[in-house]
């Protein structure tokens, strides 16, 4: 007896159906291996526990019921999946997040006096959801074919069915009735070659398209006008299907729209040739205006004539700026935005930027800071100078709209979980701030939020349009977080293709032991610094003023070096603390401001213990401050040399210009750096010069008289093609339209600038082309 009852245990386990065995107070005697996988029970927690207990869902109402019938009065029950799909909470086979449908059995027997009931469980879900997907198909069926109909009445194109053969007309839509002007009985069984003079002929299994201008209808309802005809026919359905359509009024429209485009195309290349004239009319003076006042600022001025060139210079350069503004948006309109992705070094490019707008900032009072939250040495691919004019145009709106507290910026660089590298600005300010529903406005074109601003502020109002669309263009966005009064924070994120870390020497001295001192009552300053030092792994003492740091006791510890931030109170603090012996042995770093006028300050006189420099800090300078002193900034009057670095070596260059004053101007430029240099008024002058003697370079304007740049250029390629050296020419134009480069470029010249220029940009375009000339001289001579 006891094998038939190990037997049987074993055949419950291997049963295709759940069975569970209840006493009779409903507690769980036995379950099998089947309703242990489909409810996810367990031996040891579920055996004398009831179905409620051990299911994580509640059992179903009607399930309970039949279990108390079964035990107290002895009823079996079979509970239908009609009524109750899913008596149990257990999992659908296949899809694990469903109930399983079940037929659920229940019988009541007794052993001795207790009484006992066994719950068979069948698995219906398969059969049970082919019912119900026949339903739904059933009548979603009727539903599609009563849509379909109500689709085919309500389209405003013809729509019919034929036969294959001859054509003949079975059914037909309310649109093909008006069409043709004739009911519906009286369209089937026409020809529809009889209905529409032409038509295209059918190809199997294909959808044939047509368009002709043609007659159609019937009797006294024939029409001509111009139709769209499409047949469609499948093998698989022995007919076929036509969509007829008058196009007439489309056809007129798409003409008028032709001849328009035409209209808006001219006008379109009027307003470029407008622009490119205008851009080189106002270029050109104003090489002259932003170069003269460079070379005065070189002279011996006293403070009004500084004054007054730095006035000059200024207006200058925001003309340009407009001029630059208006240009941009043109070719981010026409989408010939162009890109040069190269590598660049993170932190001197983003210093380089800080320096620009360094002056601008502190010439208002504002503190200026940032932090470079990435490892030191960190290199990305993208475009510089792109990314340059997003984070100049913040900054500068930044600075513009901030009359009080100051500018901090962050620069982060974080790999996405496409493993690419994103670099993430944030602008943060204490300006005038932007009301939430203007925030929507702030990056359209041409629209300030106050329309005050323009003559408060200045400005295009094109600046945060130009850098929005630049971030677009470059896979990233531009984002604004502001409130009235209480500043903004812009945020900026592009992705660069690589990031890579070169190696930076730590300074000789143990930095760890390093002890420094911060006394700074400009937060954004003092922000920037301690970030800074922190990325060296030095930790600073931090302070407002001297007042905050005798409350903290701390003059009891010995410092090493120690930054005084403190405005016109430098000096005094500076008095106070050499007197302490806590800093007898401290060396002092004075920040300061520098305005657009200043002249940066040097070093104390017989103190080597005392620097003073610019600030926001460059890493370039920190390095050096913490290991000792050395001049931090080079004299902001200091003279430009040579590009190769050797005044005795003479370069013999051409400028082909016609306006007088530019012939001065770039001249001049070039004279006082070093160069031998001649003039030539057109290109026709140029070409008789370069037969005459030989140059090492020519700097060629390309619109003139007699002969232009681009007709020299390609005669100078041609005429002295069999030479062995190839005479570098580069375009100093004001044409700085689209295209412009490219066109240069395709004449024959190697390189590119645009006027005004800049003394150091010139001087730094040309070092690239001379040096080749210098090295091959020297190996020649050699």
């Amino acid at each position: 007896m006891s094998d038939l009852s190990d037997l049987l245990a074993i055949a419950a386990q291997h049963s295709s159906h759940g069975l569970i065995l209840l006493d009779q107070d409903l507690k769980i005697v036995f379950f099998n291996a089947w309703i242990a996988k489909a409810g996810g029970l367990k031996e040891d927690t579920s055996i004398g526990k009831t179905l409620e207990e051990v299911f994580k869902a509640p059992v179903a109402p009607r399930l309970n019921a039949v279990l108390n019938n079964a035990v107290q009065r002895g009823q079996s029950a079979l509970l239908s999946p009609a009524f109750t799909p899913s008596p149990l909470p257990l999992a659908h086979p296949n899809h694990p997040d469903l109930l399983m449908k079940q037929k659920v059995s229940v019988s009541s027997f007794k052993k001795g006096a207790s009484r006992y009931c066994l719950i068979d469980v069948s698995d219906v879900s398969l059969a049970a959801n082919r019912e119900i997907k026949l339903r739904e198909q059933t009548k979603l069926l009727h539903q599609t074919l009563n849509k379909l109909s109500h689709i085919l009445d309500g389209v405003s194109e013809a729509v019919l069915s034929t036969t294959c053969d001859d054509y003949m007309v079975q059914t037909v839509n309310k649109a093909a009735e008006k069409m043709f002007g004739v009911a519906e009985r009286d369209l089937v069984g026409v020809p529809l070659g009889r209905l529409v003079a032409q038509l295209p002929t059918h190809k199997a299994d294909q959808t044939v398209s047509f368009e002709t201008e043609t007659e159609y209808g019937l009797g006294e309802n024939k029409k001509s006008g111009f139709l769209s005809v499409t047949v469609n026919s499948q093998t698989s359905f022995d007919v076929l299907t036509w969509v007829i359509k008058d196009i007439s009024a489309l056809k007129d429209t798409e003409q008028t729209l032709i001849e328009a485009k035409k209209i808006a195309e001219e006008a379109s290349k009027q307003k470029s040739r407008f622009l490119a004239n205008m851009s080189h009319e106002i270029r050109t003076p104003l090489n002259g205006i932003l170069g003269m006042s460079d070379l005065l600022w070189g002279t011996t001025l006293d403070l009004e004539q500084q004054e007054y060139t730095e006035m000059i210079r200024k207006s200058g350069e925001t003309l340009l700026a407009i001029i630059n503004d208006i240009l941009d948006f043109s070719k981010i309109e026409s989408d010939k935005i162009d890109y040069d992705i190269v590598e660049f070094s993170l932190t001197d490019w983003f210093e380089d930027v800080i320096g620009l707008v360094r002056p601008q900032a502190h010439f208002k009072g504002l503190d200026l800071g940032y932090h470079l939250d990435f490892p030191r040495g960190a290199r990305v691919k993208g475009d510089p100078l792109r990314i340059r004019q997003v984070l100049f145009n913040l900054l500068s709106n930044a600075i513009k709209f901030t009359n009080e507290g100051g500018v901090f910026v962050r620069l982060r660089v974080d790999i996405g979980p496409d493993e690419r590298a994103w670099l993430f600005l944030d602008v943060q300010d204490t300006g005038i701030g932007i009301d939430g529903p203007d925030q929507e406005q702030l990056f359209l074109p041409f629209v300030q939020i106050d329309g005050s601003s323009t003559r408060r502020y200045g400005g295009t109002g094109l600046g945060l349009a130009i850098s929005k669309r630049l971030a677009e263009l470059m896979g990233g966005d531009l984002t604004v977080d502001s409130r009235v009064g209480d500043g903004s924070i812009f945020h900026f994120k592009i992705p660069v293709e690589s990031l890579q870390f070169s190696p930076m020497g730590r300074p000789s001295l143990a930095v760890a032991e390093l002890r420094v001192l911060v006394l700074s009552d400009h937060p954004f300053s003092a922000r920037h610094l301690e970030k800074m030092l922190a990325s060296w792994d030095v930790s600073c003492a931090l302070f407002t003023d001297l007042a905050a740091m005798d409350a903290a006791g701390i003059e009891s510890t010995d410092f090493h070096l120690v930054f005084l931030d403190c405005a016109a109170q430098n000096d005094t603090v500076l008095i106070a603390l050499r007197g302490r012996s806590a800093f007898a042995e401290a060396r002092f770093v004075l920040l300061r401001q520098v305005s657009p006028t200043q002249s940066p300050m040097k070093e104390a006189k017989n103190d080597p213990y005392v620097v003073s420099v610019h600030k926001p800090l460059k890493s370039g300078v920190l390095v050096p401050l913490l290991t000792g002193f050395q001049a931090p900034e080079p004299s902001a009057r200091k003279q430009p040399t040579t590009p190769s670095g050797n005044s005795n070596i003479k370069i013999h260059m051409l400028v082909v210009e016609d306006n007088p004053v530019n012939q001065k101007v770039i001249g001049r430029m070039l004279t006082k750096s070093g160069f031998h240099v001649d003039i030539a008024e057109n290109g026709e002058v140029a070409l008789s010069m370069l037969g005459e003697q030989p140059f090492d370079l020519v700097l060629m304007d390309c619109q003139m008289p007699v002969m232009d740049g681009y007709q020299a250029t390609a005669e100078i390629r041609e005429r002295f093609a069999a030479q062995d050296f190839r005479i570098p020419i580069i375009a100093l134009t004001a044409s700085a339209m689209a295209g412009d480069r490219e066109r240069c470029l395709r004449a024959g010249m190697d390189d590119y600038l645009t006027k005004p220029v800049k003394q150091d940009a010139l001087l730094q375009m040309i070092k690239k082309w001379v040096d080749p000339v210098l090295q091959r001289r020297s190996e020649a001579g050699a």
